[in-house]
């Protein structure tokens, strides 16, 4: 598997991917070394921060990155403009959560205390309390607590500016890739297995029955071809663990208000689990919406973050 880092300005708020996101590196990451003195990270970072210093100062640098003279070009190029008089900082560092943990060193998400932003844990400041008096919403870090929890351990935090307040979850893999998967491969092996009447067959029939539906159901929703599945599989949701859903993440989001209409349909409101399973996807689903419309917004409109408020607000 390839280790992949790449820059993107925040000036272009659309377009392909490959005409925003400029690649600085990719290496194997079998090729990857860490022992001291030798280690591959820590290399790459010192000449990344050099550079984002300089970007930060606007200046050419002045010195090598590792403070050594600078010669010939860069010599004659030192403490110049870069920009025209103008900067740029490092605004954001994103990615997943387990590339969060092994790149930026950061707290693992399935760990005891698997928070990077708060000292939440499974004992005196349980993580799974979302009410409004959970004992860590207090205790959310700023610049100064963060640095004292000991967790300030990766080299990027050198960077003039950059903290954990920098730190950014990927929404497309945290959430599509994440969650949403494991919801939706779970409700449709409830459908399949549970929720379905027993009158229409075996689950593979059952499946075939609520296909149908589910392309019945993303012709009246219109949703684009891009985000449709072509056909859903047992195997496609059924794992020996936990169900979990495979597909894009296009194919995952255009399938979210899909399966909650359907789930509507065929839910049992007398069952707790079923109304439960039911917020779930209607929340997800409202998720998207919200930033579906802030798509190209720099900041969560008030409407916008009262909608995620109320999604925490305990019933």
């Amino acid at each position: 598997m390839n280790d992949t880092r790449s820059i993107s300005s925040m000036l272009p708020l659309a377009g392909p991917t490959v005409m925003r996101n400029f690649l600085v590196w990719l290496i194997h990451q079998s090729l990857q070394c860490a022992r001291p003195g030798w280690h591959t990270l820590n290399t790459f970072f010192k000449y990344f921060n050099w550079s984002m210093e300089a970007c930060w100062r606007g200046k050419w640098p002045e010195v090598g990155p590792d403070g050594e003279p600078l010669t010939g070009r860069w010599a004659r190029l030192a403490g110049q403009d870069l920009f025209g008089g103008m900067f740029m900082v490092l605004w954001s560092l994103i990615g997943d959560l387990d590339y969060l943990t092994k790149t930026y060193l950061l707290p693992n998400a399935t760990s005891n205390s698997p928070c990077a932003w708060c000292p939440c844990n499974s004992a005196n400041w349980p993580w799974w309390d979302f009410g409004v008096d959970a004992a860590w919403r207090d205790k959310i870090y700023d610049v100064a607590t963060w640095e004292a929890s000991g967790w300030r351990r990766c080299k990027i935090f050198d960077i003039t500016g950059v903290t954990i307040l920098s730190v950014y979850p990927d929404w497309m893999h945290i959430k599509t890739l994440g969650i949403d998967k494991i919801l939706l491969g779970s409700c449709l092996w409830m459908l399949v297995h549970w929720v379905l009447p027993e009158s229409l067959g075996s689950p593979e029939s059952r499946l075939a029955y609520l296909w149908q539906q589910i392309f019945e159901e993303y012709e009246r929703q219109g949703t684009p071809n891009d985000h449709r599945y072509g056909s859903i599989k047992m195997t496609m949701f059924t794992t020996k663990s936990t169900p979990k859903l495979k597909g894009k993440a296009a194919e995952v989001k255009g399938l979210g208000p899909v399966l909650h209409a359907i789930w509507l349909s065929h839910m049992n409101t007398k069952l707790e689990l079923h109304r439960q399973i039911e917020i779930m996807l209607r929340g997800s689903c409202h998720l998207d919406s919200l930033l579906d419309v802030e798509k190209e917004s720099y900041a969560l409109g008030e409407d916008v973050l009262l909608g995620l408020c109320l999604l925490h607000q305990p019933s």
